[in-house]
């Protein structure tokens, strides 16, 4: 029996390894991109590619992939996995190409690979558009310094004497970036700080829980978020605790340096305060010449040095259309030619806000406000405390599905056309029309639920205030 036993003993144990390897495989393993703060852009049934950095052996079968909203998940299809290079090419890990379900609606959202027992997930990154060829526009932040939670200031400040932004600021401003609608919110570095000078920065710790907080709260703009960092959240090379910091960055955030494109419209952020990636961004920014569909080159960093700057890419010999740059605090013009620069004023008070439209004029994309700079749009989302957003939707009913038809009154205080602003009616399972806004989706979820997604052209403000009348009713329902 003894000798059962001891063979019972070693089967245990050689089972207890081999379990133990399973779950080693494959363990410390992420998606690296896309993220929240770079996502990838895709219409119904497009592709994206996901690259998983893993410091193990990654399995390359029985995966799942689903994109998930607030509200419900829709399931892709994982049309190949293999090892590949990620990281700028730099490191062995694993690329998934995966497709997007043709009935998904427009809309942010997170990936989910899903393998058993094991889940890796990147939230807020993937944006669905219906038409990349539809004239568009974009919001610009720079430089909130969100530090603390509560705002200590009536414009959003968590300091009385410092200029730091608050977390409590961001919720004042995302019913406006989600009724307004921009293709992107683009952030210019100064996001959140965690360095205030070489030497004095919030530790590793707190660094970490403040970064962490950030990228949550940006989680309340329906909108995507694409951000660069600056000085004041990575730093400088010389920075105490410089390398650990960047490590610790992106394994939160992630790529520090990336291009997106969209269709014609190429999009590229690159870093102002190290050149750690800056051959990786120039011969990125290079390789968009050689793509005939790209009609429009848009960079943004944190701030401009001049043309022979050691971090500036595009050069006189490969002119970009526009570079949209913060770190001065002030709106201003940094440069005409060879291509427009511009800076836009602090964020951190009111949320202050820069609108850039992008618009198709016979087969040749344009910024009106790259062409006209002292035609920018600048406002202030929202008034003190909050009260007083530029734009506003005000719901008849309850918006929380229980109707089968509801109202809303938006109103626009800005001389701002939106025009393809957003709401949502979450109303009782049903098929819906709309008027006054075109429905752009309805789909189910949750118990007897259905959201109603209307596109909404919201007129810009003259003299007074623009007002107008959406309407969403069951497709039954008579009148």
């Amino acid at each position: 029996m003894a000798g059962v036993f001891s063979d019972l003993g070693l089967a245990l144990t050689a089972a207890g390894d081999a379990a133990a390897q399973l779950l080693k495989r494959g363990r410390g393993a992420s998606i690296w991109t896309p993220r929240g703060h770079n996502p990838a852009f895709v219409l119904p049934g497009g592709e994206v590619k996901i690259e998983v950095r893993s410091k193990g052996e990654l399995p390359l079968f029985g995966w799942d992939v689903y994109f998930n909203n607030d509200l419900r998940a829709w399931r892709g299809k994982i049309l190949s996995a293999e090892p590949g290079k990620v990281y700028f090419g730099r490191e062995d890990g694993y690329i998934f190409t995966v497709r997007v379900p043709e009935d998904i609606p427009p809309e942010v959202f997170d990936i989910v690979l899903k393998r058993g027992w094991r889940k890796l997930k990147s939230v807020r990154a993937v944006k669905v558009e219906l038409d990349f060829d539809r004239d568009f526009y974009i919001l610009h932040l720079t430089d909130e310094h969100v530090k603390r939670i509560k705002a200590a200031r009536p414009d959003g400040r968590s300091h009385t004497y410092w200029d730091n932004g608050s977390l409590e600021m961001i919720e004042w401003s995302a019913p406006v970036v989600n009724l307004i609608n921009p293709r992107f919110v683009l952030h210019t570095g100064d996001n959140q700080q965690t360095y205030n000078e070489w030497n004095n920065w919030l530790g590793m710790k707190e660094g970490r829980r403040n970064l962490r907080r950030y990228m949550k709260a940006k989680g309340k703009y329906r909108a995507p978020t694409i951000m660069v960092t600056g000085n004041h959240e990575i730093g400088y090379v010389d920075y105490i605790f410089s390398r650990e910091w960047r490590d610790a960055f992106e394994e939160i955030v992630g790529s520090r340096c990336f291009s997106i494109k969209l269709g014609f419209f190429y999009f590229l952020a690159y870093e102002w305060t190290y050149d750690e990636f800056f051959e990786w961004a120039r011969e990125d920014y290079l390789r968009s010449f050689e793509d005939g569909d790209v009609m429009y080159r848009l960079l943004a960093c944190h701030y401009f040095d001049g043309m022979d700057a050691p971090t500036t890419v595009a050069g006189e010999d490969c002119p970009c259309d526009l570079l949209l740059v913060g770190h001065n605090h002030k709106d201003s013009v940094l440069q005409v030619l060879p291509y427009p620069v511009v800076s836009s004023a602090t964020s951190q008070v009111y949320m202050r806000a820069s609108l850039y439209n992008f618009a198709n004029k016979g087969g040749r994309w344009v910024c009106p406000e790259a062409e006209n700079l002292d035609g920018i749009n600048r406002f202030p989302l929202f008034g003190d405390r909050g009260e007083n957003p530029i734009v506003k939707a005000e719901f008849e009913g309850a918006n929380n599905g229980t109707l089968t038809e509801n109202r809303a009154v938006v109103t626009n205080t800005v001389g701002a056309n939106f025009h393809d602003g957003r709401l949502r009616f979450l109303m009782k399972r049903g098929e819906y029309r709309a008027a006054g806004g075109e429905i752009v989706a309805q789909y189910p979820y949750g118990r007897g639920k259905t959201c109603v997604l209307v596109r909404v052209d919201i007129k810009a403000a003259g003299e007074a205030p623009s007002s107008q009348l959406v309407e969403v009713v069951k497709a039954d329902v008579e009148g």
